[in-house]
């Protein structure tokens, strides 16, 4: 028997703006992976689930490493042993501070530009950072207005990395 042919067309394809699209979602591994494949990458983009993964890894590692440091401050049973840890401990935090800075500005950068602002906006808090750093020496005569600012210039950069990515229009993303 012959297949009779219909006068039904296929269906066409709906052409989704790229705006509606939902973004990539990227596994806890594979952001805490390009955070640190991606160490001096400052350019191109990082979606909000790369970013809050490996914010949560740095934050789950910090703590981590404080409570076991900690864990010997109170197994210590005289001061000096209790100083000396707590050395060791501010020197480890240091040492994973230095070691996470870079690539930490590197996904604060990318995450910008997926929600479709410039990564020089991350210029301010380096600047907040270096003017409270000054403090302790004696530099900076008033420090109450700096750290309002500051407070003010974090809650505005967390809203700007909770923002959704923007594909349309964005001249970061390609």
């Amino acid at each position: 028997m012959p297949i009779k042919k219909t006068n039904v067309k296929p269906a066409k394809k709906v052409a989704t703006s790229r705006a509606v699209e939902k973004e990539k979602m990227v596994s806890f591994g594979c952001a805490v992976a390009n955070f640190f494949k991606k160490y001096f990458q400052f350019s191109g983009i990082a979606t909000r689930a790369e970013f809050w993964w490996t914010a949560l890894f740095l934050l789950l590692c910090g703590l981590g490493l404080i409570l076991v440091i900690s864990l010997f401050v109170f197994g210590a049973t005289n001061v000096y042993e209790r100083m000396f840890v707590g050395y060791v401990m501010m020197m480890s935090l240091g040492v994973f501070g230095l070691i996470t800075i870079i690539p930490w500005y590197a996904l604060m950068a990318r995450r910008l530009h997926d929600a479709g602002f410039t990564a020089w906006l991350l210029l301010i808090s380096i600047a907040f950072s270096v003017y409270g750093g000054l403090a302790p020496w004696g530099y900076v005569p008033d420090l109450r207005i700096i750290r309002i600012l500051d407070t003010v210039w974090f809650v505005f950069l967390l809203i700007l990395f909770v923002l959704p990515s923007r594909k349309k229009d964005n001249p970061y993303c390609k």
